[in-house]
């Protein structure tokens, strides 16, 4: 799956756009400011959005009447050993144990890591080429960029 770019400054603030990879046609659109309904296959859904500790909790304990349409996890980061941060490795769990797509959400403002360089700390920002290595671990259904 390609990584979706977003760049903040075009008037999209607050709205997150996920392209199921069963569903390449269909685009899932919700926003703050404007609410769409788009059909699906499913009778009922909602999106998981951050927090999926919480999330996983909810599933495990069977406290949810519905599973989520799929789950997305904002600043998404990986660190320089390519390991994601911890938010995105539970949703990756989630992900593979309950069948659900997870999408990663990263911000080029974010700073990834911390390295050292002739003797300064120099931080590296979430990047574009990060981003699409982070759509290509598994459990992974795709992941987005936004430019800020």
């Amino acid at each position: 799956m390609d990584v979706v770019e977003v760049d903040a400054d075009d008037g999209m603030r607050g709205r997150d756009f996920v392209a199921l990879s069963h569903q390449r046609d269909q685009i899932v659109d919700h926003g703050l400011s404007r609410r769409r309904v788009v059909e699906i296959d499913r009778a009922v859904g909602y999106v998981a959005k951050n927090n999926p500790e919480a999330f996983n909790q909810a599933l495990d304990r069977k406290l949810l009447e519905a599973r989520p349409l799929y789950q997305i996890n904002e600043n998404a980061k990986l660190s320089q050993d390519g390991t994601p941060d911890r938010d995105s490795r539970i949703a990756q769990q989630i992900g593979r144990q309950y069948c659900l797509p997870v999408f990663l959400k990263t911000f080029g403002s974010d700073v990834a890591y911390a390295t050292e360089q002739d003797g300064d700390e120099v931080q590296v920002y979430v990047s574009k080429e990060m981003t699409r290595r982070m759509a290509q671990l598994p459990d992974i259904s795709g992941a987005a960029w936004i430019r800020r």
